[in-house]
């Protein structure tokens, strides 16, 4: 009997664990930081907003639609600043900011920025 009320307990907290809302702290959660990768989740009510990137000098560098709930930034070819990352739509309004560190690996002169935008 204790085993099976220990079973329903262990039950009960998993479950509700599961059914708890991932988006009580803001519609924009950040998954990682690492190797200049900006790693994000947003809520479903939330796919549909804008994403804005702006430069450490506050020039707007690139704006795309969210499409997926999972969505990355890649500033590896960036050079070293402060980066805004902003979410906007309708008027919730959402900033981060990433602080890239590394110099990029090598010098393309074709290109002001190679930010890339990877939705998953």
């Amino acid at each position: 009997m204790k085993v099976f009320n220990l079973t329903l307990w262990l039950i009960f907290f998993s479950a509700s664990s599961f059914m708890a809302d991932p988006c009580k702290e803001g519609p924009v959660s950040v998954l990682s930081r690492k190797m200049d990768i900006f790693y994000f989740k947003v809520c479903k009510d939330f796919i549909g907003a804008r994403i804005e990137i702006y430069s450490p000098d506050g020039e707007l560098l690139v704006a795309d639609e969210i499409t997926h709930p999972k969505a990355l930034v890649d500033f590896y070819f960036e050079k070293p600043g402060d980066y805004t990352i902003k979410f906007v739509k309708d008027d919730e309004e959402e900033s981060f900011t990433y602080s890239k560190l590394t110099p990029p690996p090598l010098v393309v002169a074709d290109f002001d920025y190679q930010i890339v935008i990877s939705q998953q």
